[in-house]
């Protein structure tokens, strides 16, 4: 399992027109920190939770990966970063980003914490 905690929400990290959540360690530009959803990892990202297939809860909503970006894995460890973008008709996505199933995003606060599993 990969396990990351909400630290702070960016002004304007949801988006009206648009279903994504955009994640940023807690060292993100401070130009990014408005529209992004800053975390702190509690269990260090693993392989096996960034395939089609495996299951992200936000809180206790659970979601499916329906799409994997090719650089999605490495930057979310590296950088802490990484895409949602949430709805099946997805077609494509950027490659740090993550499609997921359900088109409800949902509403996070600092304390959530987003669990990957394999």
């Amino acid at each position: 399992m990969t396990r990351t905690k909400v630290i702070s929400i960016g002004a304007d990290a949801y988006f009206e027109d648009y279903p994504i959540l955009v994640l940023f360690n807690e060292e993100a530009p401070d130009e990014l920190k408005d529209i992004c959803i800053l975390h702190r990892f509690i269990e260090a990202p693993k392989l096996e939770t960034f395939i089609k297939g495996a299951k992200i809860r936000f809180d206790y909503e659970e979601y499916t990966i329906t799409k994997v970006g090719n650089v999605a894995f490495k930057n979310f460890s590296q950088l802490g970063h990484l895409s949602f973008h949430f709805g099946a008709g997805i077609e494509d996505i950027l490659p740090g980003s993550i499609g997921l199933d359900r088109s409800e995003v949902p509403q996070l606060h600092p304390g959530s914490v987003i669990d990957f599993i394999a």
